[in-house]
């Protein structure tokens, strides 16, 4: 008995572990994205006007 009150405990913690992660981790790809298309985007003017 003392096992499946453990094992549910564990689940609940993990449950909220990857539920912070996850939201971490959208919160830093985003602006990560964002930036990365920026960046893209200011080399194709570069090679544009190299062009």
């Amino acid at each position: 008995m003392g096992e499946t009150v453990r094992r549910r405990i564990a689940k609940a913690q993990f449950g909220k572990l990857a539920k912070t992660y996850s939201s971490n981790v959208v919160s830093v790809v985003k602006p990560v994205e964002a930036a990365s298309l920026q960046s893209e985007s200011l080399l194709r003017v570069r090679v544009a006007n190299l062009l």
